[in-house]
């Protein structure tokens, strides 16, 4: 345990936001060479330096993730929508990112695709069907967020600074394209809810501006679910 904690400690400060690219191979032996004879001392040398290579992979991976981890939680209240009307939350109301890779229970299922990268997270992200969606939340013990719920984030979310920032929600920090970006989450495409709209017919959301419109069931979108 102490050299896998000694060998990670030596690669962490390759990581940071101006590593966004894929380390070399020379640039991740400098780094852990240094502790190379402590942690992999029974190993070839290039083996070492690929299993160091690929730990510094995982953190930049981590590190690249980590903005779409966020969940955004909402206190009890009432939440002027976008375009008029309100909606009360009764109590506490927290909303997941959407997946950015497949749950093990979701590895053979088809409907269920990563996405190329979203344009506003730069982020690969899962998109369901509506079924999909549904299960995908009940696994985790959470649920879909209705209609509602999801319009209350997107007005919570982009009045918090005091300003409607379109981009609060689905695009990150400090990216000049999309001022007032914040969680990372994407927006390339619309989120479920569990608000029916007819016969095989569900309500899906645009976090960016909170707009509302009809897909069918069958369709993919993306996915935050709420507890």
């Amino acid at each position: 345990m102490n050299s896998t904690c000694e060998l990670l400690a030596s690669i962490r400060p390759v990581v940071g936001p101006a590593m966004s690219a894929r380390p070399s191979p020379r640039l991740v032996a400098h780094t852990c060479c240094p502790c190379l004879t402590q942690c992999v001392r029974s190993l070839p040398l290039r083996v070492a330096l690929r299993v160091c290579f690929v730990l510094t992979v995982t953190l930049l991976q981590s590190a690249a993730h980590a903005a779409v981890r966020e969940d955004i939680c909402l206190p009890a209240g009432t939440f002027p929508m976008i375009g008029g009307g309100a909606t009360v939350l009764s109590h506490p109301t927290c909303f997941s990112p959407p997946a950015t890779h497949l749950y093990p229970w979701e590895t053979k299922h088809r409907s269920a695709t990563r996405d190329a990268k979203d344009q506003f997270s730069g982020t690969r992200i899962v998109r369901y069907n509506f079924h999909d969606a549904l299960y995908q939340c009940t696994k985790r013990r959470m649920r879909l967020p209705s209609v509602d719920e999801l319009r209350a984030l997107v007005a919570y979310a982009t009045a918090a600074d005091g300003k409607q920032d379109t981009y609060s929600i689905v695009a990150l920090q400090n990216d000049a394209r999309y001022p007032g970006g914040r969680y990372g989450w994407g927006g390339a495409s619309y989120y479920w809810t569990n608000t029916v709209a007819g016969t095989g017919y569900r309500k899906v959301v645009d976090l960016k501006e909170g707009r509302v419109r009809i897909d069918h069931s069958s369709h993919r979108a993306y996915v935050s679910c709420v507890r």
